[in-house]
């Protein structure tokens, strides 16, 4: 089977590679245009780019995937399947019916649960247990397509958005092999129930803002949900903390939100909307990331003072 595959950030990688190691043919790699990266604002290829000239796959970089340009080499393009994983554009539906068994995205939630950008974040902010994968066919809505194949795992109680991501990157890996090899018909697939869907936008640096005003559980599952972007920070005398781990404990005093009830060895403890939390990992202004216990050995943490006031 021939297909064009379309995706961007490291989540669409394990199932590109996935299907080249099981034979499947890809005719095309549609990704987003190459972007300036880190310190020194360098231009440097995705891993997923690298892989495909690593691999003699063809790579188209649109800045508009919609342009007749576009359609043009898409339309072109001999493949049965496109096969989308988080590539970052909307497409319009020209392009969608355009194959054989028309295009098919791989989606990081049990959907109709989390249509949108954020599905990862949204899970472990939310407390779930489950996740999983969807693999649907794409239609005009966003995420509304039919459901082709579901399937669940665990989040564990460590999980970040990395590696849960990753976790679910694998997980899609196996599902798109194992729904192609099967694929022999166009599949209608079973519709997404709208009255029980929900949206998550796209997240953004200030959704990273911790005021300690959650309870701790929530606080702890937020602080996780945001690495490795774009990492949970609060504010110490006016400064900016990341915060890179914290763990929650309980407590019953009656201290204001944000009161920093100690700091020893094991982190700095903080009062939350109820119980407490234990920050372990920080990073100040112009400071390495560092565990707390090394930081207090050359910088002063006050007792008493409260974080996430602005």
């Amino acid at each position: 089977m021939k297909l064009i595959y379309m995706g961007t950030p490291l989540f669409s990688l394990a199932p590109l590679k996935a299907l080249k190691d099981h034979g499947f043919e890809i005719t095309l790699l549609i990704t987003q245009p190459d972007r300036r990266r880190g310190r020194k604002m360098q231009i440097t290829y995705s891993e997923l780019k690298t892989y495909a000239l690593e691999n003699d796959i063809e790579v188209f970089q649109p800045e508009d995937v919609n342009s007749p340009e576009s359609v043009e080499k898409i339309k072109n393009t001999d493949a049965d399947v496109i096969v989308v994983a988080s590539y970052g554009q909307i497409i319009k539906e020209e392009i969608l019916y355009m194959k054989k068994y028309h295009a098919i995205n791989i989606h990081a939630s049990l959907l109709p649960k989390y249509r949108g950008a954020a599905p990862v974040q949204a899970a472990i902010i939310n407390e779930d247990k489950v996740t999983g994968i969807t693999l649907m066919k794409m239609s005009k809505g966003l995420d509304t397509g039919n459901m082709l194949m579901t399937r669940e795992i665990v989040i564990s109680n460590d999980d970040t958005a990395d590696t849960l991501t990753m976790k679910l990157s694998n997980l899609g890996a196996e599902m798109i092999v194992e729904y192609l090899a099967g694929l022999d018909t166009l599949d209608e697939g079973t519709p997404q129930d709208d009255s029980k869907s929900s949206y998550v936008r796209m997240i953004k640096k200030e959704d990273a803002f911790i005021d300690f005003s959650e309870s701790a559980s929530k606080t702890e599952h937020i602080i996780r949900a945001m690495q490795p972007w774009p990492v949970a920070f609060t504010t110490y005398k006016g400064e900016n903390m990341k915060i890179f781990s914290a763990a929650t404990v309980k407590d019953t005093s009656d201290k204001k939100i944000g009161t920093i009830l100690n700091v020893n060895e094991d982190g700095i403890l903080i009062k939350c909307k109820d119980n407490a939390i234990i920050i372990s990992e920080v990073q100040m202004p112009n400071k390495k990331r560092m565990k707390v216990s090394d930081y207090i050995r050359g910088n002063k943490i006050e007792i008493g003072e409260r974080l996430g006031e602005r």
